[in-house]
């Protein structure tokens, strides 16, 4: 059996809860009974434990990643693991089984696991390999800038939906006039790249 040397992420942004229309929320899905519907079919999802095979899995990959990323020569050949995940990010698996004259029918099973607990509420990591940029971001973005160092999917698609509302608010409030020429439409910002390394 293969050794593993652990790395943290001290750093966190998870959320148990986030906003949604002025209300505190559970940020989790929403079904977690076993019971089978009315049709027989299975439906759920289940909060999995640090030491699940999948939690781990996630953890040696995650910690593979960071240490191949900012770490030194010295690491070479060692096998990494992430002790934890960051604070208030949890794992769960979605588990469905279509019915089948009534019954849940084992051949269609299917497990996916996500990983909820980014601060916006609507996004659920589908994998280590999505996740990892936030992580990346995490552990070496010394700004703390509010994600607009983060190059994940969550953080750019809510940098591009507040740059595309201030464009909107500043179109709204300039005052009308014929225009003169085509211009280029504004450019939104891009990711700025993690260029920072540091010591494990």
């Amino acid at each position: 059996m293969a050794r593993f040397t652990t790395v943290s992420v001290a750093r966190s942004d998870g959320r148990s809860e986030f906003l949604q229309n002025g209300v505190l929320v559970p940020n989790e899905p929403p079904r977690k009974d076993e019971a089978p519907g009315p049709d027989g079919s299975i439906d759920f999802y289940l909060k999995l434990q640090e030491n699940d095979p999948t939690a781990l899995d996630w953890k040696r990959k995650l910690g593979g990643m960071l240490v191949r990323d900012i770490g030194g020569p010295e690491q070479a050949g060692t096998n990494f693991i992430l002790a934890e995940l960051p604070k208030d990010y949890v794992l769960w698996q979605h588990r469905r089984v279509k019915a089948k004259n009534g019954k849940a029918n084992a051949d269609s099973a299917r497990q996916d696991t996500y990983l909820y607990g980014h601060p916006n509420g609507k996004g659920r990591f589908r994998s280590a390999q999505e996740f990892y940029p936030h992580l990346l971001w995490l552990a070496c973005d010394e700004e703390n800038d509010s994600f607009q160092n983060c190059s994940c999917k969550y953080c750019f698609s809510d940098r591009m939906a507040g740059t595309e509302a201030t464009i909107r608010s500043a179109q709204s409030d300039a005052p009308t006039k014929p225009a003169e020429g085509r211009t280029e439409p504004p450019k939104a910002a891009l990711a700025t790249p993690l260029v920072k390394e540091t010591a494990i």
